[in-house]
Parts: structure tokens; sequence; C-alpha cells
């Protein structure tokens, strides 16, 4: 019985932390955009471009994460301080922001290319991170509480002995059904 407890506490405890990351992340999406349109030219060209720099930074950071939890199955120990590198990464490009727009002055910014090397430096990285902090997560899960009955394979619902000839009636046609039972009859004479 203790263990039961200490696995949902675990458990809610990672949960908790995946909901807390993944909506702090969803708010940082939305104060880059608003940000970055201080200086960007909103048109047709600057959100796509900016939502791709996210969903690649999430991108990426899965597939690094995917691949460390190959290496090293015990990854997800580390699942806090990658956090806690996620927001330090966030002060970090906030900071680094004035010597990133130094270049363009006070000119607006249209072309996507000079929207990638704006949004790039402040986006990426805490992206990256956060996506690696995502698969870190569910092994945590996986390791806090296992999944009951993992292996035992659920019968199907046609595969059950007295379903299946209920399941098999219904679906046969009635002429195929007539035709059956004729040659069901004819071999048994």
């Amino acid at each position: 019985m203790q263990f039961q407890r200490s696995a949902d506490s675990g458990r809610s405890q990672w949960l908790v932390a995946a909901f807390l990351s993944g909506f702090s992340l969803l708010a940082l999406e939305v104060i880059w955009f608003r940000f970055l349109l201080l200086f960007v030219k909103g048109h047709s060209n600057a959100f796509p471009v900016m939502l791709g720099v996210v969903l690649a930074g999430i991108a990426l950071g899965g597939l690094a994460a995917s691949l460390w939890l190959r290496l090293v199955p015990e990854a997800h120990r580390f699942a806090a301080p990658l956090a806690f590198v996620a927001g330090v990464a966030t002060v970090v490009s906030y900071a680094a922001f004035p010597s990133v727009m130094a270049p363009f002055g006070l000119s607006s910014i249209t072309r996507p290319a000079a929207i990638l090397r704006v949004g790039v430096p402040l986006m990426l990285p805490v992206s990256f991170v956060s996506g690696m902090f995502f698969p870190l997560v569910g092994a945590a899960l996986r390791a806090v509480a296992p999944l009951r009955n993992r292996n035992r394979r659920r019968p199907h619902a046609c595969q059950h002995p007295r379903r299946r000839t209920r399941l098999a009636r219904r679906r046969v046609h009635p002429a195929a059904a007539r035709r059956h039972r004729e040659v069901v009859l004819h071999r048994s004479r």
C-alpha cells in the first residue's frame, strides 16, 4: 500500500511539472510573438517564421532527448536541472537581445531571413531545452509508475468465443447465410 501511495504522488508531481512547463512554454510563445512584433513588421511571413523556429526547437530538443535516453536510460533524473536550464536560457536570451538587434538599428524587419536572425537567438534555445524536457518527463513517469499489465495482451471482442459467433452472425449477409446453411446441410447428408 505504501508503494502505491508513493507511486501515485510521484506520478502526480511529474504530471504537474509537465503541465506547468507546457503552460509556461505556451505563454512564452505568446510573449515572444508580441515582443518580436515590436521590431518585425507584422505581415504574412512573420508569424509562420517565428512559429517555425519554436516548433523546430521543440522537435530538435525531443530528438536530442530521445537519443540521450537511448544512450543513458536513467537520463530522466536530469529533468529538474534541465527545467532550470530552460529558465536560465530565457533570461540569457532576453539579456542578449539588444546585441542581436544592434545591426538592424531602428529599422523595421520585414524579410524572413532577418526575422530568423532576430528570432532564433531569442526563441530557439528555450524551445530546444523545453523540447528535451517533455520526453524526460515521460521517461520519469514510466520509471515512477510503470504501466500495469504492460505485456498482457487483451483479447479483441471477436476473439471471445461467445462474442465471435454473435458478431459473425451479424456480419453475414442473409443470402450468404442461406447458402452456407445449404452447403452445411448438403455435406451432412
